[in-house]
């Protein structure tokens, strides 16, 4: 992880020294790839040609590009924080969500879209596995992996909007999806059962023998 950091780093050091001289702060930046990815969904939604397919399409991965730069532009500033990764990790949140339902009820021109409940799980797990994991970073009981989908998402239904998987787009949509559906699964049971241990790990003395009014056990 920390040489992957440092390569990109390295690599973005150029875009990074201009950003600085401008006054670009991080903050800036994980609220601009926000409006962009937010940006796709009516474009999306109301794609009625390929252009502006492809418009929607390009701001998702615009949203993917601008999202990967705070980090870096942070820690060449020195603001990196955890409010700062609190704030691009809400963000991204708001995005995916939104792409989840944009997904969801948009079977028309050239995009197949994908089932409300198949998107609806994504959702609620993919956010469900990333509050987790910020509870578990702050437990000291972080993931050891978590996969996090969704640019295999965005690709997946890329290909299905300009038909790359032809006869086989229903299949590798919604298999692909309940793929990771499933792998995001397990990581929120097993945060679940992780941070449930860890809360249970009280001294002695420190819970009353009784539990409180409502408290379930």
């Amino acid at each position: 992880m920390l040489a992957y950091q440092s390569g990109k780093q390295r690599l973005l050091y150029p875009v990074l020294v201009g950003l600085d001289r401008c006054g670009v702060t991080p903050n800036g930046i994980t609220w601009f790839s926000v409006v962009l990815g937010l940006a796709f969904v009516p474009t999306y939604l109301y794609a009625s040609n390929f252009g502006l397919l492809l418009t929607a399409h390009l701001l998702l991965f615009a949203h993917l590009v601008v999202d990967g730069v705070d980090g870096p532009l942070a820690r060449h500033q020195g603001r990196a924080s955890a409010a700062g990764s609190f704030t691009d990790t809400f963000g991204d949140q708001i995005v995916i969500v939104a792409t989840a339902l944009a997904f969801a009820v948009a079977p028309d021109f050239g995009h197949e879209g994908m089932h409300p409940v198949t998107a609806g799980v994504y959702a609620v797990l993919y956010c469900t596995a990333v509050g987790f994991a910020m509870v578990r970073n702050a437990l000291r009981i972080p993931y050891r992996f978590l996969l996090r989908p969704r640019n295999f998402v965005y690709g997946l239904m890329m290909g299905s909007a300009f038909g790359w998987w032809g006869a086989w787009d229903t299949l590798f949509v919604e298999g692909g999806m309940w793929i990771f559906n499933l792998v995001l699964g397990i990581s929120v049971w097993t945060g679940f059962v992780a941070i449930r241990s860890r809360l249970g790990q009280t001294t002695p003395g420190s819970r009353s023998s009784e539990p409180a009014s409502g408290e379930q056990v």
